[in-house]
């Protein structure tokens, strides 16, 4: 198959086979499940290497439990639901806020930030990308019927380079072993 007619298929997925699509999910975030420790970061065209940049003793941790992530990025913590896309490349990853009226620890008082990532996982690596770049919006994701209305949402990072000027921000996380 060629590359194009593999991507189309991919695409119509979860229209043409909803199940199997549902099943595909499930199989993912059976992947994600687990703790994950910040291991590097790449921002503005410069690695951090293996060291957190903020000198924090504290590491950023993701918990992927179920249906929901917690965080603990030694500034903010939370927990969120969180949505995969498997049909996009690179894959996405959706933050949604557990309430469209509560403040969970982002500069933007009034909303919280409806958070746009994108994945890639690779055995016990695994690789986050965002762009630090908001915009006032209502939220176009398609797997939660009632978002509570329009709030911060970020943009969407392209790709895992992470290039100066991009506001694009990497990170790689490692699985904690049990």
């Amino acid at each position: 198959m060629t590359p194009c007619l593999i991507s189309c298929f991919v695409t119509m997925l979860p229209v043409l086979f909803p199940q199997l699509h549902a099943e595909l999910v499930k199989r993912e975030k059976s992947n994600l499940q687990g703790t994950w420790v910040f291991h590097s970061a790449i921002q503005n065209g410069s690695s951090t290497g293996a060291s957190w940049p903020r000198g924090d003793k504290r590491i950023p941790t993701w918990v992927f439990s179920g249906d929901f992530v917690t965080w603990d990025l030694t500034l903010i913590d939370g927990t969120s639901a969180y949505g995969i896309d498997l049909t996009r490349t690179p894959k996405q990853l959706d933050l949604i806020p557990d309430h469209p009226d509560t403040d969970r620890g982002s500069p933007f008082q009034a909303k919280p930030i409806y958070s746009k990532l994108i994945y890639s996982l690779d055995g016990d690596e695994l690789k986050i990308a965002w762009n630090s770049q908001v915009e006032w919006r209502i939220p176009s994701h398609t797997f939660l019927e009632n978002d509570g209305g329009a709030m911060f949402e970020q943009i969407r990072a392209k790709d895992f380079r992470g290039q100066s000027g991009s506001g694009d921000i990497v990170w790689v996380l490692k699985r904690v072993k049990k």
